[in-house]
This record gives C-alpha cells, sequence and structure tokens, in this order.
C-alpha cells in the first residue's frame, strides 16, 4: 500500500467518525433541549 491510500484511509475513518459523533450528538440535543448540560 503506498502512503497516498493510507492517508486516504485514515481520512476516511476520521471523516466518518465525526460524521457520527455528530450525529449523536444532534439527536442528544434534539431530546434533550438546546443545551447538553442540562441533561
Amino acid at each position: 500500500m503506498s502512503w497516498l491510500q493510507i492517508l486516504i484511509d485514515i481520512g476516511y475513518a476520521v471523516c466518518s467518525i465525526i460524521i457520527v459523533l455528530l450525529i449523536i450528538y444532534i439527536l442528544a440535543a434534539s431530546s434533550c433541549g438546546v443545551e447538553l448540560k442540562e441533561c
């Protein structure tokens, strides 16, 4: 595997993790109110 391919794989992994965290954050925010501190 080339370095470029490894970097692309890492980039995809990081992006997918960020997207999942954003979805979880949005779901938590919508169910708990605007601020998560209220949970």
